[in-house]
């Protein structure tokens, strides 16, 4: 299956995915999701604290607002987010970029992290909701070394 998050981190150290299937059309879902706010989630208000991002609406308005970029979207089907950092670090480094600048960006030190959500018809009336988050460290021993260090 083609995803829009392959165009943008096609390799990664590190990817999870998670999925659900829903009882609703596909547009529906998606349609959903992005009015969605992340915040109503104790354990994504918890994750944000642990990284110290600062504080936000959950929603793609607010998570722009902090340093995320909308990257792609394709209607109905999928988003697309990334994130440049250092997000082992307490502040996580986010540095300001341009949504053009995410494939190429490649910076001593930095990391990149990409997140989509794809609704998948199964039939006309279900649905497969698929999330991914993809990270990768181009310079991973600077990564490494840097938090063996504490810098």
């Amino acid at each position: 299956m083609e995803k829009l998050i392959d165009e943008y981190l096609p390799l990664f150290h590190f990817s999870e995915t998670h999925a659900t299937e829903v009882n609703a059309p596909a547009n529906v879902v998606y349609s959903s999701v992005l009015a969605c706010d992340l915040g109503q989630s104790a354990i994504v208000r918890f994750l944000f604290r642990l990284r110290r991002l600062p504080k936000c609406e959950m929603t793609i308005e607010g998570l722009q607002q902090i340093g995320f970029r909308l990257l792609a979207k394709h209607e109905d089907r999928e988003i697309v987010f990334g994130l440049i950092g250092k997000f082992w670090t307490s502040s996580a480094g986010i540095p300001p970029f341009r949504p053009e600048e995410f494939v190429s960006f490649d910076v001593k030190g930095y990391a990149k992290a990409a997140g989509n959500l794809l609704a998948v018809p199964i039939t006309s009336h279900r649905t497969r909701l698929i999330t991914e988050t993809r990270f990768n460290a181009p310079r991973l021993g600077v990564v490494l070394a840097s938090l063996s260090t504490g810098h």
